[in-house]
């Protein structure tokens, strides 16, 4: 396990205490858990990123979309 320095306003600091302390957490471990929330949330947002840019590239993709008429009149003629 790494040892890291980190410094925070005193505003910050004092909400930190406050929170962890509420949730039964040692600040070390609420920021712990911000950090890996946060990474997560990157994760996730960047993921949605590539999902809507890969859908975007179907939906300008000609073929793609005649491909998909064709699947969706297969469908509608059973």
């Amino acid at each position: 396990m790494s040892m890291i320095s980190l410094k925070l306003d005193d505003a910050l600091e004092k909400e930190s205490m406050v929170v962890a302390k509420s949730l039964g957490l040692s600040r070390t471990k609420f920021i712990t858990h911000a950090i890996e929330h946060e990474i997560a949330r990157i994760k996730r947002k960047k993921e949605r990123e590539k999902i809507a840019k890969f859908l975007l590239q179907m939906r300008q993709n000609k073929q793609y979309q005649i491909e998909m008429e064709d699947i969706e009149k297969g469908l509608s003629d059973e």
